[in-house]
């Protein structure tokens, strides 16, 4: 079995809340299927999503969520366009 090692470098504001250093691009694409959904993309893409779950996973404060959209990953195309992803923490 071989084990690799993902590496990703954030800063930490005053806040506590970790934020990428990495400017990210590539292409999400959900497709939601009855009860199912499916999550696909490039490299970058998914890259950009696995840092952003980083994010909000390492995060302290209450309720923290990311809306991921042009503003948060400007580089990044979410398809379908009328869908919006969303990340948060609960607190159990």
């Amino acid at each position: 079995m071989k084990e690799v090692e993902f590496a990703h470098k954030f800063v930490i504001n005053k806040n506590g809340i970790p934020f990428s250093e990495k400017e990210h691009c590539g292409c999400i694409e959900l497709d939601v299927n009855n009860n199912t959904v499916y999550l696909s993309g490039d490299k970058g893409g998914l890259l950009a999503l696995a840092s952003k779950l980083i994010e909000v996973a390492n995060c302290d404060v209450d309720g923290y969520h990311k809306h991921l959209d042009e503003v948060e990953l400007p580089n990044v195309s979410i398809k379908p366009d009328n869908i919006e992803l969303n990340l948060g923490k609960s607190n159990s």
